[in-house]
């Protein structure tokens, strides 16, 4: 009875997890994609904390910068370079 009840398991999983799975691929690719992406320059630092100075906490921004401003390295925080890479990161996923 135990051999039944697993191939009668293991069939019903081969036969419905595909549609299931292509189902929740939609799904999330629906919630991954963003609505307006906005690929930027900005010449300073400065600027580029502006662009994510409205940005809410529990979100990430996106937001993409082609190039890190050169005065990043000094006046750069991680928090910022973390709202850079996590919309790159988001985009890729």
């Amino acid at each position: 009875m135990k051999v039944i009840y697993s191939i009668v398991l293991l069939l019903v999983s081969v036969i419905c997890m595909p549609a299931h799975a292509l189902v929740l691929d939609e799904m999330i690719q629906q919630f991954n994609t963003p609505e307006k992406e906005q690929i930027l320059s900005p010449k300073t630092t400065e600027e580029l904390r502006q662009l994510f100075a409205d940005a809410n906490e529990n979100q990430v921004p996106r937001i993409f910068i082609d190039r890190l401003p050169d005065d990043f390295a000094e006046k750069g925080d991680q928090k910022l370079y973390a709202y850079v890479l996590g919309a790159l990161i988001l985009r890729e996923n």
